[in-house]
Protein backbone atom coordinates (compact mmCIF):
# COMPACT_ATOMS: atom_id res chain seq x y z
CA UNK A 1 0.00 0.00 0.00
CA UNK A 2 2.71 2.50 0.74
CA UNK A 3 4.26 1.36 -2.22
CA UNK A 4 1.30 2.83 -4.03
CA UNK A 5 0.86 5.71 -2.32
CA UNK A 6 4.47 6.87 -3.01
CA UNK A 7 4.20 5.82 -6.91
CA UNK A 8 1.16 7.92 -6.83
CA UNK A 9 2.91 11.04 -5.09
CA UNK A 10 5.48 10.36 -7.59
CA UNK A 11 3.20 10.69 -10.47
CA UNK A 12 1.47 13.40 -9.24
CA UNK A 13 5.03 15.78 -9.17
CA UNK A 14 6.12 14.70 -12.23
CA UNK A 15 3.00 15.83 -13.66
CA UNK A 16 2.92 19.31 -11.91
CA UNK A 17 6.63 20.05 -12.50
CA UNK A 18 5.73 19.62 -16.22
CA UNK A 19 2.22 21.74 -15.81
CA UNK A 20 4.62 24.67 -14.28
CA UNK A 21 7.14 24.08 -16.93
CA UNK A 22 4.40 24.42 -19.69
CA UNK A 23 3.07 27.46 -17.46
CA UNK A 24 6.13 29.28 -17.69
CA UNK A 25 7.75 28.71 -21.01
CA UNK A 26 4.45 29.19 -22.69
CA UNK A 27 4.29 31.76 -25.55
CA UNK A 28 1.10 34.43 -25.60
CA UNK A 29 -1.19 32.01 -27.15
CA UNK A 30 -0.98 29.03 -25.51
CA UNK A 31 -0.61 31.08 -21.94
CA UNK A 32 -4.17 31.21 -20.95
CA UNK A 33 -4.39 27.17 -22.00
CA UNK A 34 -1.92 26.22 -19.19
CA UNK A 35 -2.79 28.80 -16.64
CA UNK A 36 -5.84 26.82 -17.19
CA UNK A 37 -4.12 23.44 -16.59
CA UNK A 38 -2.86 24.55 -13.29
CA UNK A 39 -6.28 25.64 -11.90
CA UNK A 40 -7.14 22.59 -12.89
CA UNK A 41 -5.08 20.52 -11.29
CA UNK A 42 -5.14 22.21 -8.01
CA UNK A 43 -8.67 21.86 -8.07
CA UNK A 44 -8.25 18.29 -8.47
CA UNK A 45 -5.77 18.16 -5.38
CA UNK A 46 -8.30 19.28 -3.30
CA UNK A 47 -10.74 17.09 -4.37
CA UNK A 48 -8.97 13.89 -4.03
CA UNK A 49 -7.30 14.65 -0.56
CA UNK A 50 -3.81 16.04 -2.38
CA UNK A 51 -3.56 19.22 -0.23
CA UNK A 52 0.50 19.74 -0.34
CA UNK A 53 0.17 19.26 -4.41
CA UNK A 54 -2.61 22.07 -4.33
CA UNK A 55 -1.42 24.64 -2.48
CA UNK A 56 2.01 23.74 -5.42
CA UNK A 57 -0.80 25.25 -7.80
CA UNK A 58 -2.03 27.68 -6.49
CA UNK A 59 1.54 29.38 -5.22
CA UNK A 60 2.40 28.87 -8.72
CA UNK A 61 -0.40 30.85 -10.09
CA UNK A 62 0.57 33.63 -7.55
CA UNK A 63 4.44 33.44 -8.28
CA UNK A 64 3.42 33.27 -12.22
CA UNK A 65 4.54 36.81 -14.58
CA UNK A 66 1.45 38.94 -14.50
CA UNK A 67 1.99 39.14 -18.63
CA UNK A 68 1.30 35.59 -18.68
CA UNK A 69 -2.28 35.02 -19.86
CA UNK A 70 -5.05 37.09 -19.93
CA UNK A 71 -6.24 39.19 -16.86
CA UNK A 72 -9.67 37.51 -16.98
CA UNK A 73 -8.49 33.98 -17.39
CA UNK A 74 -5.80 34.40 -14.56
CA UNK A 75 -9.01 35.76 -12.32
CA UNK A 76 -11.14 32.64 -13.57
CA UNK A 77 -8.46 30.05 -12.23
CA UNK A 78 -7.87 31.86 -8.92
CA UNK A 79 -11.24 31.46 -8.16
CA UNK A 80 -11.63 28.20 -9.34
CA UNK A 81 -9.03 27.00 -6.81
CA UNK A 82 -10.93 29.44 -3.88
CA UNK A 83 -14.44 27.98 -4.66
CA UNK A 84 -12.91 24.53 -4.26
CA UNK A 85 -11.46 24.95 -1.21
CA UNK A 86 -14.46 26.32 -0.06
CA UNK A 87 -16.69 23.23 -1.34
CA UNK A 88 -14.41 20.92 0.42
CA UNK A 89 -14.93 22.92 3.53
CA UNK A 90 -10.81 23.96 3.61
CA UNK A 91 -12.22 27.43 5.52
CA UNK A 92 -8.49 28.30 6.88
CA UNK A 93 -6.74 27.21 3.51
CA UNK A 94 -9.77 29.53 1.51
CA UNK A 95 -8.96 32.30 3.56
CA UNK A 96 -4.85 31.60 3.43
CA UNK A 97 -5.00 32.02 0.06
CA UNK A 98 -7.22 34.71 -0.11
CA UNK A 99 -5.15 36.75 1.99
CA UNK A 100 -1.87 35.40 -0.29
CA UNK A 101 -3.54 37.19 -3.81
CA UNK A 102 -5.10 39.90 -2.36
CA UNK A 103 -2.63 42.11 -3.62
CA UNK A 104 -2.00 40.30 -7.05
CA UNK A 105 -6.00 40.23 -7.20
CA UNK A 106 -6.29 43.87 -6.87
CA UNK A 107 -3.91 44.45 -10.06
CA UNK A 108 -6.48 41.95 -11.80
CA UNK A 109 -9.41 43.41 -11.13
CA UNK A 110 -8.55 46.95 -12.44
CA UNK A 111 -7.32 44.37 -15.89
CA UNK A 112 -10.31 43.14 -16.44
CA UNK A 113 -14.14 44.30 -18.34
CA UNK A 114 -16.32 45.82 -15.35
CA UNK A 115 -19.13 43.23 -15.62
CA UNK A 116 -16.17 39.84 -15.33
CA UNK A 117 -15.15 42.06 -12.11
CA UNK A 118 -18.18 42.26 -10.62
CA UNK A 119 -19.19 38.63 -10.98
CA UNK A 120 -15.82 37.90 -9.52
CA UNK A 121 -17.09 40.58 -6.59
CA UNK A 122 -20.80 38.88 -6.04
CA UNK A 123 -19.71 35.03 -6.12
CA UNK A 124 -16.73 35.82 -3.70
CA UNK A 125 -18.31 37.87 -1.38
CA UNK A 126 -21.67 35.24 -1.54
CA UNK A 127 -18.92 32.73 -0.88
CA UNK A 128 -17.50 34.41 2.38
CA UNK A 129 -21.27 35.19 3.98
CA UNK A 130 -22.09 31.78 2.60
CA UNK A 131 -19.30 29.19 4.79
CA UNK A 132 -18.93 32.22 7.69
CA UNK A 133 -15.34 32.95 7.05
CA UNK A 134 -15.11 36.25 8.77
CA UNK A 135 -11.12 36.79 8.68
CA UNK A 136 -11.79 36.81 4.76
CA UNK A 137 -14.05 39.83 5.53
CA UNK A 138 -11.37 42.35 5.36
CA UNK A 139 -9.89 41.27 2.13
CA UNK A 140 -13.47 41.55 0.58
CA UNK A 141 -14.05 44.33 1.71
CA UNK A 142 -11.12 45.77 0.44
CA UNK A 143 -11.32 43.88 -2.91
CA UNK A 144 -15.71 45.02 -3.24
CA UNK A 145 -14.53 48.78 -2.19
CA UNK A 146 -11.78 49.18 -5.35
CA UNK A 147 -14.75 47.38 -7.93
CA UNK A 148 -16.87 49.64 -6.98
CA UNK A 149 -14.54 52.30 -7.34
CA UNK A 150 -13.43 51.39 -10.69
CA UNK A 151 -17.01 50.64 -12.28
CA UNK A 152 -18.88 53.44 -14.15
CA UNK A 153 -21.75 51.50 -15.21
CA UNK A 154 -24.78 52.57 -13.44
CA UNK A 155 -26.47 49.49 -14.71
CA UNK A 156 -23.75 47.06 -13.49
CA UNK A 157 -23.21 48.78 -9.65
CA UNK A 158 -27.15 48.58 -9.73
CA UNK A 159 -26.91 44.74 -10.25
CA UNK A 160 -24.10 44.38 -7.70
CA UNK A 161 -25.63 46.64 -5.10
CA UNK A 162 -29.25 44.44 -5.66
CA UNK A 163 -27.09 40.79 -5.25
CA UNK A 164 -25.88 42.81 -2.13
CA UNK A 165 -29.21 43.23 -0.61
CA UNK A 166 -30.71 39.91 -1.05
CA UNK A 167 -27.52 38.91 0.44
CA UNK A 168 -27.94 41.44 3.87
CA UNK A 169 -30.94 39.60 3.98
CA UNK A 170 -30.13 36.06 3.63
CA UNK A 171 -27.38 37.03 6.58
CA UNK A 172 -29.98 39.17 8.33
CA UNK A 173 -31.72 35.71 8.32
CA UNK A 174 -29.50 33.40 9.28
CA UNK A 175 -28.46 35.77 12.75
CA UNK A 176 -24.60 36.86 10.95
CA UNK A 177 -24.80 40.40 12.53
CA UNK A 178 -21.02 40.45 11.65
CA UNK A 179 -21.41 39.79 7.70
CA UNK A 180 -24.67 42.35 7.81
CA UNK A 181 -23.01 45.29 9.15
CA UNK A 182 -20.13 44.86 7.02
CA UNK A 183 -22.14 44.34 3.94
CA UNK A 184 -24.62 47.27 4.80
CA UNK A 185 -21.32 49.61 5.86
CA UNK A 186 -19.41 48.85 2.42
CA UNK A 187 -22.84 49.62 0.84
CA UNK A 188 -24.19 52.79 2.25
CA UNK A 189 -20.94 54.48 1.89
CA UNK A 190 -20.71 53.46 -1.64
CA UNK A 191 -23.81 55.11 -2.00
CA UNK A 192 -23.01 58.35 -0.42
CA UNK A 193 -19.48 58.64 -2.59
CA UNK A 194 -21.69 57.83 -6.17
CA UNK A 195 -24.07 60.49 -5.25
CA UNK A 196 -26.46 58.81 -8.08
CA UNK A 197 -29.77 60.01 -7.10
CA UNK A 198 -31.47 57.54 -8.75
CA UNK A 199 -29.26 54.59 -7.99
CA UNK A 200 -29.50 55.81 -3.89
CA UNK A 201 -33.31 55.54 -4.46
CA UNK A 202 -33.81 51.91 -6.22
CA UNK A 203 -30.79 50.76 -3.40
CA UNK A 204 -32.97 52.11 -0.75
CA UNK A 205 -36.21 50.31 -2.32
CA UNK A 206 -35.08 47.44 -2.52
CA UNK A 207 -33.24 47.63 1.63
CA UNK A 208 -36.70 48.55 2.53
CA UNK A 209 -38.74 45.92 0.92
CA UNK A 210 -36.14 43.51 2.80
CA UNK A 211 -36.81 45.62 5.88
CA UNK A 212 -40.18 45.15 5.79
CA UNK A 213 -40.41 41.33 5.05
CA UNK A 214 -37.68 40.68 7.97
CA UNK A 215 -39.99 42.76 10.16
CA UNK A 216 -43.16 40.06 9.21
CA UNK A 217 -40.93 37.47 9.75
CA UNK A 218 -39.14 38.15 13.17
CA UNK A 219 -40.48 41.39 14.61
CA UNK A 220 -40.20 45.11 14.24
CA UNK A 221 -37.05 45.43 17.13
CA UNK A 222 -35.15 42.45 15.28
CA UNK A 223 -35.12 44.50 12.12
CA UNK A 224 -34.79 47.36 13.50
CA UNK A 225 -31.06 45.40 14.82
CA UNK A 226 -30.49 43.55 12.21
CA UNK A 227 -30.74 46.96 9.57
CA UNK A 228 -29.60 49.10 12.38
CA UNK A 229 -26.71 50.72 10.00
CA UNK A 230 -30.02 51.98 7.88
CA UNK A 231 -30.90 54.38 10.56
CA UNK A 232 -27.48 56.10 10.74
CA UNK A 233 -27.44 56.25 7.19
CA UNK A 234 -30.74 58.27 7.05
CA UNK A 235 -29.38 60.16 9.96
CA UNK A 236 -26.52 60.79 6.97
CA UNK A 237 -28.55 62.26 4.81
CA UNK A 238 -30.65 64.30 7.19
CA UNK A 239 -27.35 65.97 8.15
CA UNK A 240 -27.17 66.67 4.02
CA UNK A 241 -30.15 68.67 4.08
CA UNK A 242 -28.07 71.21 5.95
CA UNK A 243 -25.69 71.48 3.40
CA UNK A 244 -27.52 74.85 1.88
CA UNK A 245 -24.57 75.20 -0.54
CA UNK A 246 -26.56 72.29 -2.19
CA UNK A 247 -29.15 72.68 -4.53
CA UNK A 248 -32.51 72.93 -3.08
CA UNK A 249 -34.49 69.89 -5.08
CA UNK A 250 -30.97 67.66 -4.21
CA UNK A 251 -31.77 68.57 -0.51
CA UNK A 252 -35.92 67.30 -1.04
CA UNK A 253 -34.78 64.18 -2.01
CA UNK A 254 -32.16 63.67 0.75
CA UNK A 255 -34.99 64.40 3.20
CA UNK A 256 -38.33 62.84 1.74
CA UNK A 257 -36.34 59.36 1.05
CA UNK A 258 -35.63 58.72 4.60
CA UNK A 259 -38.56 60.05 5.66
CA UNK A 260 -40.95 58.37 3.17
CA UNK A 261 -38.99 54.71 3.61
CA UNK A 262 -39.32 55.24 7.52
CA UNK A 263 -43.15 55.97 7.05
CA UNK A 264 -43.85 53.06 4.96
CA UNK A 265 -42.29 50.61 7.29
CA UNK A 266 -43.89 51.92 10.44
CA UNK A 267 -47.40 51.62 8.19
CA UNK A 268 -46.46 48.23 6.95
CA UNK A 269 -45.25 46.94 10.41
CA UNK A 270 -48.93 48.39 12.29
CA UNK A 271 -51.39 46.95 9.44
CA UNK A 272 -49.49 43.46 9.80
CA UNK A 273 -49.42 43.82 13.49
CA UNK A 274 -52.96 45.27 13.46
CA UNK A 275 -51.59 48.02 15.67
CA UNK A 276 -52.00 51.70 15.57
CA UNK A 277 -48.71 53.46 13.25
CA UNK A 278 -48.17 55.80 16.83
CA UNK A 279 -47.26 52.36 18.67
CA UNK A 280 -44.55 51.71 16.14
CA UNK A 281 -43.49 55.05 15.55
CA UNK A 282 -43.13 55.53 19.94
CA UNK A 283 -41.22 52.06 19.65
CA UNK A 284 -39.00 53.26 16.84
CA UNK A 285 -38.49 56.27 18.96
CA UNK A 286 -37.25 54.08 21.79
CA UNK A 287 -34.96 51.64 19.59
CA UNK A 288 -33.37 54.83 18.48
CA UNK A 289 -32.71 56.09 21.22
CA UNK A 290 -31.37 52.69 23.21
CA UNK A 291 -29.86 51.02 20.25
CA UNK A 292 -27.65 54.37 18.17
CA UNK A 293 -24.43 55.96 19.91
CA UNK A 294 -24.64 59.03 22.06
CA UNK A 295 -23.24 60.88 20.06
CA UNK A 296 -25.62 61.10 16.95
CA UNK A 297 -28.97 61.02 19.65
CA UNK A 298 -28.73 64.51 18.70
CA UNK A 299 -29.83 64.09 15.21
CA UNK A 300 -32.68 61.37 16.45
CA UNK A 301 -34.16 63.92 17.55
CA UNK A 302 -34.88 65.79 14.97
CA UNK A 303 -35.20 63.05 12.46
CA UNK A 304 -38.60 61.40 14.98
CA UNK A 305 -39.72 65.04 15.46
CA UNK A 306 -39.22 65.09 11.30
CA UNK A 307 -40.91 61.75 10.68
CA UNK A 308 -44.08 62.88 13.02
CA UNK A 309 -44.47 65.78 11.25
CA UNK A 310 -44.09 64.16 7.73
CA UNK A 311 -46.61 61.74 8.93
CA UNK A 312 -48.80 63.65 9.91
CA UNK A 313 -48.73 66.60 6.51
CA UNK A 314 -49.15 63.49 4.28
CA UNK A 315 -51.77 61.17 6.12
CA UNK A 316 -53.81 63.47 7.78
CA UNK A 317 -56.59 60.95 8.20
CA UNK A 318 -54.36 58.33 10.03
CA UNK A 319 -52.64 60.57 12.03
CA UNK A 320 -55.41 63.25 12.87
CA UNK A 321 -56.75 61.39 16.22
CA UNK A 322 -53.29 59.94 16.83
CA UNK A 323 -51.03 62.60 16.56
CA UNK A 324 -51.73 64.09 20.27
CA UNK A 325 -50.65 60.65 21.78
CA UNK A 326 -47.03 61.86 20.50
CA UNK A 327 -46.95 65.22 21.72
CA UNK A 328 -44.27 64.44 24.21
CA UNK A 329 -41.80 63.34 21.20
CA UNK A 330 -42.17 66.59 19.58
CA UNK A 331 -41.66 68.84 22.76
CA UNK A 332 -39.35 71.07 22.55
CA UNK A 333 -39.04 71.45 19.29
CA UNK A 334 -35.97 70.87 18.03
CA UNK A 335 -36.51 71.26 14.22
CA UNK A 336 -34.57 74.21 12.64
CA UNK A 337 -36.74 76.58 10.90
CA UNK A 338 -35.11 75.92 7.48
CA UNK A 339 -35.84 72.11 7.90
CA UNK A 340 -39.12 72.64 8.85
CA UNK A 341 -39.95 75.24 5.63
CA UNK A 342 -38.33 72.26 3.34
CA UNK A 343 -40.88 69.37 5.08
CA UNK A 344 -43.47 71.68 4.18
CA UNK A 345 -42.60 72.08 0.64
CA UNK A 346 -42.42 68.24 0.12
CA UNK A 347 -45.27 67.37 1.73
Amino acid sequence: MEEVIADKSLEWQQILEQAFSMLHCAKEAEADQALQQVSLLGCIGLKTGMVQEAQACFTELLAVDSAKGSAFCYLVCVKNMLMMASRMRKGELFTEWLLAAEERLSLTLQKVEQQQAMDFIVALTFTVCDRRYAAALPVVGKLARLVIRTITNTKLLQALFSEWTSLIAQMARRNWREANKFLLAILLKALLKKQDLQLLKLTLLQLNMHLQMYSRWDGFENAFVAYKELQYFYLLLLKRVGKFNLPEDLRKQYLVIPLRAIREWIANVARVGMQDDLDIIRQWQELLKEQLSQSVQPWVDVLVQLEINYWHLTKPKTSRKQLEYLADLLEPDVVTEKYSNLLKRIA
